[in-house]
């Protein structure tokens, strides 16, 4: 019998900073055996990044805490990241991918005899790790706040999507407030999860990042097309405006720094560096030009949807499933 693989890190994604722990078992059933061996190979690679071996403990049991390895392969975002969308305003610098600050690895494990290693066993999961941080209890890690929960309301003509768990931003911003948007009788937009709040002032450049890909009702599936985040509305209000004076959608595609979908609606399944968007969100750096009389604005997260507005020829939701 194989080595067993009790414990593997959080999926669908974890975190690089904080306890990453891989327990295997069941050696006593490779004869000769005396210790565990595992690899961690990055996904595409053929030469493994770390060769641990580890005795069993008296249950039988090793416990490889493979952290201090993830985190020399991941780094933070490149130093210029907050000037994102200002030098020179392209287009396809509104948003960008994941760069170093994702790794994407996958384990193999086997047993060792006096020296002598067996052949290894590869996992075909693929893992993937975030440059951020966890506490040293989170094991399991819960990505379920990063991670909306999107299921169909099963229409005929075009099935609609349904937030049935909203997510928020990977940031640690803990000044929050609920769905409050001006106008909310008339405005068809909406922030169910509640809204993140930054006090910016106008030459601020700021970013947030989103971990995109959304988890599937087992129940009830959305359209195929639902994949991640669609795009992002930007509402911008005057002082005393009760609805948006400026609405502007930024399509998350190539052409602006994201997707992996080079069109709106394209479905296109998200693995590798698509997996975080990172968005231009200051007031200095914003993906659309700020209105001289802007005194606050949203930015919106939507996936594939129906809009609330019936006239819309865009169909993304108009509800956010990540936090505004």
């Amino acid at each position: 019998m194989a080595v067993t693989v009790l414990q593997t890190p959080t999926s669908p994604f974890d975190m690089a900073y904080g306890a990453n722990p891989i327990t295997l078992s069941n050696i006593d059933s490779v004869v000769g055996a005396d210790k565990y061996a595992l690899r961690i190979f990055i996904v595409g690679q053929t030469d493994p990044i770390a060769d641990i071996r580890q005795t069993p403990n008296r249950v039988g049991r090793a416990v490889f805490d493979i952290q201090n390895i993830l985190q020399s392969y991941v780094a933070p975002q490149e130093n210029t990241i907050d000037s994102l969308h200002m030098v020179g305003f392209a287009q396809n610098t509104r948003m960008a991918l994941a760069g170093p600050t994702l790794i994407e690895y996958q384990i193999a494990t086997a047993t060792e005899n006096g020296g002598v290693v067996s052949a290894f066993t590869t996992l075909p999961e693929i893992f993937t790790c975030i440059q951020g941080s966890k506490q040293y209890f989170q094991v399991p890690f819960d990505t379920n706040p990063y991670q909306p929960l999107i299921s169909s309301d099963s229409g005929t003509y075009l099935p609609c999507s349904v937030i049935d768990r909203t997510a928020k931003p990977l940031s640690d911003n803990s000044f929050t407030i609920l769905d409050e948007l001006p106008g909310k009788t008339n405005n068809i937009y909406s922030s169910p999860g509640g809204i993140d709040v930054h006090n910016v002032y106008a030459n601020d450049q700021c970013t947030k990042t989103f971990y995109q890909p959304v988890e599937k009702s087992t129940q009830n599936a959305p359209n195929a097309a639902v994949q991640g985040i669609e795009a992002f509305y930007i509402l911008q209000f005057s002082a005393t405006s009760t609805t948006p004076m400026v609405t502007n959608v930024i399509v998350n595609q190539q052409a602006n720094g994201g997707g992996p979908n080079i069109s709106l609606g394209q479905g296109t399944l998200i693995s590798g560096q698509f997996q975080t968007i990172t968005i231009a969100s200051g007031p200095a750096n914003l993906m659309v030009p700020l209105n001289p009389l802007t005194a606050y604005y949203y930015i919106i997260p939507v996936v594939y949807g129906c809009p609330e507005d019936p006239q819309s020829q865009i169909d993304t939701m108009t509800a956010a499933a990540w936090r505004a």
